[in-house]
Protein backbone atom coordinates (compact mmCIF):
# COMPACT_ATOMS: atom_id res chain seq x y z
CA UNK A 1 0.00 0.00 0.00
CA UNK A 2 1.83 3.83 -1.22
CA UNK A 3 2.07 6.43 1.65
CA UNK A 4 -1.01 8.37 3.13
CA UNK A 5 1.21 11.08 1.39
CA UNK A 6 1.12 9.67 -1.92
CA UNK A 7 -2.55 8.75 -1.43
CA UNK A 8 -3.98 11.72 -0.30
CA UNK A 9 -2.24 13.98 -2.91
CA UNK A 10 -3.84 12.19 -5.75
CA UNK A 11 -6.07 14.81 -7.79
CA UNK A 12 -9.11 14.96 -7.00
CA UNK A 13 -11.24 12.26 -9.30
CA UNK A 14 -15.34 12.45 -10.08
CA UNK A 15 -16.77 9.13 -11.42
CA UNK A 16 -19.70 8.90 -13.26
CA UNK A 17 -21.02 5.21 -12.31
CA UNK A 18 -23.10 2.96 -14.89
CA UNK A 19 -26.64 2.55 -13.89
CA UNK A 20 -28.04 -1.24 -14.95
CA UNK A 21 -31.40 -1.18 -16.05
CA UNK A 22 -34.03 -3.95 -14.60
CA UNK A 23 -36.20 -5.73 -17.62
CA UNK A 24 -39.13 -8.39 -16.27
CA UNK A 25 -36.69 -11.15 -15.90
CA UNK A 26 -33.51 -8.90 -14.55
CA UNK A 27 -30.87 -7.09 -15.41
CA UNK A 28 -31.05 -5.85 -19.32
CA UNK A 29 -28.20 -3.75 -19.84
CA UNK A 30 -26.74 -1.03 -18.65
CA UNK A 31 -28.10 2.74 -19.48
CA UNK A 32 -26.92 6.24 -18.47
CA UNK A 33 -24.90 7.27 -15.47
CA UNK A 34 -25.97 8.50 -12.06
CA UNK A 35 -24.85 11.68 -10.95
CA UNK A 36 -21.05 12.25 -10.63
CA UNK A 37 -19.42 11.60 -7.57
CA UNK A 38 -15.79 11.83 -5.58
CA UNK A 39 -13.50 8.43 -5.82
CA UNK A 40 -13.58 7.01 -2.43
CA UNK A 41 -10.31 6.01 0.36
CA UNK A 42 -10.45 2.56 -1.52
CA UNK A 43 -10.60 3.77 -5.26
CA UNK A 44 -8.16 6.43 -4.50
CA UNK A 45 -5.62 3.68 -3.58
CA UNK A 46 -6.01 1.75 -6.42
CA UNK A 47 -5.62 4.66 -8.47
CA UNK A 48 -2.46 5.38 -6.61
CA UNK A 49 -1.43 2.24 -7.52
CA UNK A 50 -1.99 1.53 -11.09
CA UNK A 51 -0.38 4.88 -12.19
CA UNK A 52 2.96 4.21 -10.35
CA UNK A 53 2.89 0.39 -11.97
CA UNK A 54 2.52 2.12 -15.34
CA UNK A 55 5.48 4.60 -15.12
CA UNK A 56 7.59 1.93 -13.79
CA UNK A 57 6.03 -0.44 -16.97
CA UNK A 58 7.20 2.08 -18.86
CA UNK A 59 10.41 2.74 -17.56
CA UNK A 60 10.14 6.33 -16.75
CA UNK A 61 9.50 8.04 -13.60
CA UNK A 62 6.69 9.13 -12.55
CA UNK A 63 6.54 13.07 -13.94
CA UNK A 64 5.33 14.63 -10.92
CA UNK A 65 6.03 13.00 -7.86
CA UNK A 66 3.32 13.10 -5.70
CA UNK A 67 5.07 13.28 -1.99
CA UNK A 68 6.61 16.32 -3.92
CA UNK A 69 2.77 17.45 -4.71
CA UNK A 70 1.86 17.12 -1.58
CA UNK A 71 4.40 19.02 0.05
CA UNK A 72 4.06 21.51 -2.33
CA UNK A 73 0.03 22.29 -1.86
CA UNK A 74 0.70 21.33 2.41
CA UNK A 75 3.11 24.80 1.96
CA UNK A 76 0.38 26.74 0.26
CA UNK A 77 -2.30 25.81 2.72
CA UNK A 78 0.18 26.75 5.54
CA UNK A 79 0.97 30.22 3.88
CA UNK A 80 -2.93 30.81 3.10
CA UNK A 81 -3.38 30.30 6.86
CA UNK A 82 -0.73 32.88 7.89
CA UNK A 83 -2.18 34.93 6.05
CA UNK A 84 -5.71 34.63 7.57
CA UNK A 85 -3.47 34.68 10.90
CA UNK A 86 -2.52 37.95 9.77
CA UNK A 87 -5.72 39.28 8.49
CA UNK A 88 -7.32 38.12 11.73
CA UNK A 89 -4.63 39.98 13.74
CA UNK A 90 -5.41 43.21 11.65
CA UNK A 91 -2.33 42.93 9.97
CA UNK A 92 -0.96 43.53 6.55
CA UNK A 93 -0.57 40.62 4.70
CA UNK A 94 2.78 40.46 2.28
CA UNK A 95 1.93 39.70 -1.21
CA UNK A 96 3.36 36.54 -2.41
CA UNK A 97 3.59 34.80 -5.37
CA UNK A 98 3.61 31.26 -6.64
CA UNK A 99 1.09 28.51 -7.83
CA UNK A 100 -1.34 31.80 -9.16
CA UNK A 101 -1.49 32.77 -6.01
CA UNK A 102 -1.45 36.73 -5.53
CA UNK A 103 -2.87 37.79 -1.72
CA UNK A 104 -3.28 42.15 -1.88
CA UNK A 105 -2.03 43.61 1.12
CA UNK A 106 -4.91 44.75 3.84
CA UNK A 107 -5.15 48.50 4.49
CA UNK A 108 -5.36 48.56 7.82
CA UNK A 109 -2.05 48.62 8.67
CA UNK A 110 1.11 49.07 6.42
CA UNK A 111 3.71 46.56 5.86
CA UNK A 112 7.15 48.16 6.71
CA UNK A 113 9.76 47.77 4.03
CA UNK A 114 11.44 44.35 4.24
CA UNK A 115 9.19 43.30 6.77
CA UNK A 116 9.59 39.30 7.38
CA UNK A 117 6.42 37.08 8.19
CA UNK A 118 7.27 35.30 11.49
CA UNK A 119 5.09 33.58 13.80
CA UNK A 120 5.38 35.44 17.60
CA UNK A 121 4.41 33.68 20.22
CA UNK A 122 3.07 35.29 23.57
CA UNK A 123 3.96 32.45 25.48
CA UNK A 124 7.47 33.11 24.99
CA UNK A 125 7.38 36.95 25.36
CA UNK A 126 5.22 37.95 27.72
CA UNK A 127 2.83 36.09 29.35
CA UNK A 128 3.82 32.09 29.62
CA UNK A 129 -0.27 31.14 30.57
CA UNK A 130 -1.31 32.95 26.91
CA UNK A 131 -0.78 31.16 23.79
CA UNK A 132 -1.67 33.25 21.46
CA UNK A 133 0.43 33.59 18.26
CA UNK A 134 0.63 36.18 16.13
CA UNK A 135 1.74 35.73 12.82
CA UNK A 136 3.23 38.78 10.37
CA UNK A 137 6.43 41.12 10.24
CA UNK A 138 6.71 42.93 13.83
CA UNK A 139 5.62 46.71 13.20
CA UNK A 140 8.01 49.20 14.22
CA UNK A 141 6.39 51.94 13.60
CA UNK A 142 3.59 50.89 15.95
CA UNK A 143 6.34 50.30 18.84
CA UNK A 144 8.02 53.59 18.30
CA UNK A 145 4.38 55.17 18.79
CA UNK A 146 4.40 53.47 22.49
CA UNK A 147 7.74 54.80 23.80
CA UNK A 148 7.12 57.94 22.06
CA UNK A 149 3.72 57.99 24.64
CA UNK A 150 6.37 56.81 27.38
CA UNK A 151 8.55 59.73 26.56
CA UNK A 152 5.69 62.35 26.49
CA UNK A 153 4.55 60.64 30.16
CA UNK A 154 7.75 60.20 31.60
CA UNK A 155 9.74 63.31 29.81
CA UNK A 156 12.49 60.75 28.68
CA UNK A 157 12.82 57.14 27.17
CA UNK A 158 13.44 54.62 29.86
CA UNK A 159 16.77 53.45 31.19
CA UNK A 160 18.07 50.35 29.98
CA UNK A 161 17.54 48.30 32.75
CA UNK A 162 13.88 49.17 32.35
CA UNK A 163 13.36 49.11 28.71
CA UNK A 164 11.39 46.58 27.35
CA UNK A 165 12.77 44.53 24.28
CA UNK A 166 10.45 45.78 20.76
CA UNK A 167 8.91 42.10 20.82
CA UNK A 168 7.33 43.81 24.67
CA UNK A 169 6.05 46.55 23.49
CA UNK A 170 4.35 45.13 20.06
CA UNK A 171 2.68 42.06 22.27
CA UNK A 172 1.79 43.73 25.10
CA UNK A 173 0.08 46.88 22.45
CA UNK A 174 -1.94 43.96 20.67
CA UNK A 175 -3.46 42.75 23.62
CA UNK A 176 -4.26 45.99 25.33
CA UNK A 177 -5.93 47.04 22.08
CA UNK A 178 -7.74 44.02 22.17
CA UNK A 179 -9.38 44.44 25.39
CA UNK A 180 -6.44 42.51 27.35
CA UNK A 181 -5.07 43.11 30.50
CA UNK A 182 -1.63 44.94 30.46
CA UNK A 183 0.07 41.54 32.66
CA UNK A 184 3.51 40.73 32.33
CA UNK A 185 5.08 37.40 33.69
CA UNK A 186 7.77 38.68 35.47
CA UNK A 187 9.29 35.05 35.41
CA UNK A 188 10.31 35.74 31.52
CA UNK A 189 10.01 38.95 31.13
CA UNK A 190 13.68 40.47 32.15
CA UNK A 191 15.70 43.28 31.24
CA UNK A 192 17.26 43.17 27.99
CA UNK A 193 14.90 40.83 26.38
CA UNK A 194 16.76 37.19 27.06
CA UNK A 195 13.46 35.50 27.74
CA UNK A 196 12.87 32.30 28.10
CA UNK A 197 16.18 30.69 27.96
CA UNK A 198 16.36 32.98 31.33
CA UNK A 199 13.48 31.90 32.73
CA UNK A 200 13.54 32.60 36.67
CA UNK A 201 12.60 29.91 38.96
CA UNK A 202 12.51 29.49 42.85
CA UNK A 203 11.62 27.42 45.71
CA UNK A 204 9.19 27.93 48.33
CA UNK A 205 7.00 26.29 50.49
CA UNK A 206 3.07 26.10 50.01
CA UNK A 207 0.40 25.31 52.45
CA UNK A 208 -1.70 21.89 50.93
CA UNK A 209 -5.13 22.38 53.07
CA UNK A 210 -4.50 19.56 55.56
CA UNK A 211 -1.78 21.84 57.88
CA UNK A 212 1.25 20.48 55.73
CA UNK A 213 3.85 22.24 53.38
CA UNK A 214 5.00 20.83 50.45
CA UNK A 215 8.33 22.35 48.56
CA UNK A 216 7.61 23.78 45.24
CA UNK A 217 9.51 25.33 42.46
CA UNK A 218 7.22 28.49 41.28
CA UNK A 219 8.54 30.56 38.32
CA UNK A 220 9.35 33.77 39.13
CA UNK A 221 11.94 36.30 40.94
CA UNK A 222 13.10 34.34 43.90
CA UNK A 223 12.85 37.83 45.98
CA UNK A 224 12.07 40.76 46.17
CA UNK A 225 15.17 42.72 44.89
CA UNK A 226 14.66 40.64 41.25
CA UNK A 227 10.61 41.29 41.64
CA UNK A 228 11.55 45.20 41.41
CA UNK A 229 13.76 44.49 39.12
CA UNK A 230 11.56 42.75 36.57
CA UNK A 231 8.46 44.76 37.40
CA UNK A 232 10.23 48.07 35.91
CA UNK A 233 10.16 46.40 32.64
CA UNK A 234 6.15 46.11 33.46
CA UNK A 235 5.89 49.71 34.51
CA UNK A 236 7.52 50.67 30.84
CA UNK A 237 5.37 48.68 28.97
CA UNK A 238 2.07 50.07 31.04
CA UNK A 239 2.81 53.71 30.80
CA UNK A 240 4.05 53.32 27.45
CA UNK A 241 0.71 51.01 26.38
CA UNK A 242 -1.22 53.76 28.11
CA UNK A 243 -3.50 51.08 30.23
CA UNK A 244 -2.13 53.03 33.54
CA UNK A 245 -0.55 56.10 34.75
CA UNK A 246 2.63 56.92 35.99
CA UNK A 247 1.49 57.48 39.43
CA UNK A 248 -0.43 54.26 39.53
CA UNK A 249 2.51 52.29 37.91
CA UNK A 250 4.99 53.61 40.57
CA UNK A 251 2.30 53.34 43.25
CA UNK A 252 1.95 50.07 42.69
CA UNK A 253 5.95 49.03 43.48
CA UNK A 254 5.65 51.26 46.72
CA UNK A 255 2.28 48.99 48.05
CA UNK A 256 4.20 45.48 46.83
CA UNK A 257 7.47 46.70 49.00
CA UNK A 258 5.51 47.90 52.08
CA UNK A 259 3.78 44.38 52.01
CA UNK A 260 7.51 42.87 51.73
CA UNK A 261 8.35 44.44 55.03
CA UNK A 262 5.53 43.10 57.08
CA UNK A 263 6.51 39.64 56.50
CA UNK A 264 9.80 39.50 54.52
CA UNK A 265 10.50 35.82 55.05
CA UNK A 266 7.40 34.83 53.00
CA UNK A 267 8.23 36.16 49.90
CA UNK A 268 6.75 33.13 47.88
CA UNK A 269 3.70 33.67 49.35
CA UNK A 270 3.61 37.26 48.50
CA UNK A 271 4.78 36.76 44.60
CA UNK A 272 1.85 34.03 44.02
CA UNK A 273 -0.31 36.90 45.23
CA UNK A 274 0.94 39.25 43.65
CA UNK A 275 1.13 37.67 40.72
CA UNK A 276 -2.80 36.53 41.01
CA UNK A 277 -3.65 39.89 41.29
CA UNK A 278 -1.97 41.60 38.06
CA UNK A 279 -3.51 38.21 36.23
CA UNK A 280 -6.87 36.54 36.36
CA UNK A 281 -8.35 38.69 39.78
CA UNK A 282 -7.66 41.41 37.81
CA UNK A 283 -10.35 40.65 35.22
CA UNK A 284 -12.81 40.00 38.15
CA UNK A 285 -12.67 42.83 39.36
CA UNK A 286 -13.06 44.60 35.70
CA UNK A 287 -16.22 42.76 35.15
CA UNK A 288 -18.00 43.60 38.75
CA UNK A 289 -17.05 47.20 38.41
CA UNK A 290 -18.18 47.46 34.86
CA UNK A 291 -21.49 46.34 36.05
CA UNK A 292 -21.45 48.04 39.23
CA UNK A 293 -21.15 51.52 37.38
CA UNK A 294 -24.07 50.44 35.10
CA UNK A 295 -26.14 49.73 38.27
CA UNK A 296 -24.79 53.39 39.67
CA UNK A 297 -22.68 51.50 42.55
CA UNK A 298 -20.85 54.34 44.67
CA UNK A 299 -17.36 52.29 44.83
CA UNK A 300 -17.24 51.72 40.99
CA UNK A 301 -18.53 55.31 40.30
CA UNK A 302 -14.82 56.41 39.28
CA UNK A 303 -14.19 53.42 37.22
CA UNK A 304 -13.72 54.31 32.98
CA UNK A 305 -14.23 51.42 30.29
CA UNK A 306 -11.51 53.77 27.88
CA UNK A 307 -9.16 52.61 30.99
CA UNK A 308 -9.99 49.84 32.95
CA UNK A 309 -7.13 48.88 34.48
CA UNK A 310 -6.20 52.42 36.45
CA UNK A 311 -9.16 51.71 38.28
CA UNK A 312 -8.64 47.84 38.88
CA UNK A 313 -4.92 48.77 39.95
CA UNK A 314 -6.43 51.60 42.61
CA UNK A 315 -8.63 49.53 43.67
CA UNK A 316 -5.93 46.67 44.91
CA UNK A 317 -4.63 49.48 46.43
CA UNK A 318 -7.78 50.72 48.45
CA UNK A 319 -8.87 50.34 51.67
CA UNK A 320 -11.23 47.47 49.98
CA UNK A 321 -8.61 46.06 48.36
CA UNK A 322 -6.62 44.78 50.97
CA UNK A 323 -9.42 43.97 53.26
CA UNK A 324 -10.96 41.51 50.47
CA UNK A 325 -7.81 40.48 48.98
CA UNK A 326 -4.87 40.92 50.59
CA UNK A 327 -6.05 39.83 53.63
CA UNK A 328 -7.09 36.64 52.73
CA UNK A 329 -4.38 36.25 49.59
CA UNK A 330 -0.80 37.51 51.75
CA UNK A 331 -1.47 38.68 55.43
CA UNK A 332 -3.31 35.26 57.16
CA UNK A 333 -1.24 32.72 55.26
CA UNK A 334 1.97 34.43 55.85
CA UNK A 335 0.56 34.67 59.49
CA UNK A 336 -0.76 31.04 59.98
CA UNK A 337 3.02 30.61 58.15
CA UNK A 338 4.90 31.99 60.91
CA UNK A 339 2.65 30.24 63.34
CA UNK A 340 3.23 26.86 61.47
CA UNK A 341 7.00 27.35 61.23
CA UNK A 342 8.00 28.50 64.55
CA UNK A 343 10.13 25.44 65.26
CA UNK A 344 11.79 25.15 62.03
CA UNK A 345 9.87 25.59 58.70
CA UNK A 346 7.87 22.69 57.31
CA UNK A 347 9.43 20.40 54.88
CA UNK A 348 8.30 17.98 51.87
CA UNK A 349 8.76 14.58 52.74
CA UNK A 350 11.47 13.99 50.16
CA UNK A 351 13.11 16.61 51.34
CA UNK A 352 13.45 15.38 54.73
CA UNK A 353 14.58 11.80 53.39
CA UNK A 354 17.43 13.93 51.14
CA UNK A 355 18.33 15.94 54.43
CA UNK A 356 18.85 12.45 56.06
CA UNK A 357 20.88 10.65 53.29
CA UNK A 358 22.98 14.25 52.19
CA UNK A 359 23.08 16.75 54.80
CA UNK A 360 23.78 20.15 53.55
CA UNK A 361 22.07 19.93 50.16
CA UNK A 362 18.89 21.74 50.65
CA UNK A 363 20.94 24.76 51.93
CA UNK A 364 18.76 27.23 49.66
CA UNK A 365 15.05 28.58 49.63
CA UNK A 366 12.86 30.42 52.34
CA UNK A 367 14.84 29.08 55.46
CA UNK A 368 17.96 27.39 56.28
CA UNK A 369 17.59 23.96 56.52
CA UNK A 370 19.56 23.73 59.56
CA UNK A 371 16.15 25.43 60.83
CA UNK A 372 14.71 22.22 59.14
CA UNK A 373 16.16 18.88 60.11
CA UNK A 374 13.65 16.92 61.93
CA UNK A 375 14.46 16.52 65.86
CA UNK A 376 15.82 20.13 66.34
Amino acid sequence: IPAVTYITSCMTVRVTPPVVVQGPQGPQGVGPGAPDREINVRERILLSLMWRIRCRRMGADPPEDPDEVYRAETHKERLLKQVDDAIASNLAPPSWGGGGYTVAPVPLRSLPAGGVLKMFKACEILDQSDNTEVTGPLDITMVEGFRASYRKHMKGDPHPDRDPIDEHWWICGLRIQAGGSCYADLAIVTPYGKRVGKQLKFRTYIAVGDGRYETRELAGPANYNIWEYNFRIQQSLAIGCGALTPTTALDWERFIEALHKEHPECWGLLYVAEDRARQEYSHNIRRRAERAKADGAVWAADYDATQPWEFVWRWFMSTAGEAEYWEKEFRRPAMRWKVDGGKGAPMADSDQLTQLLAPGSLDFGTRAARDNIPGQ
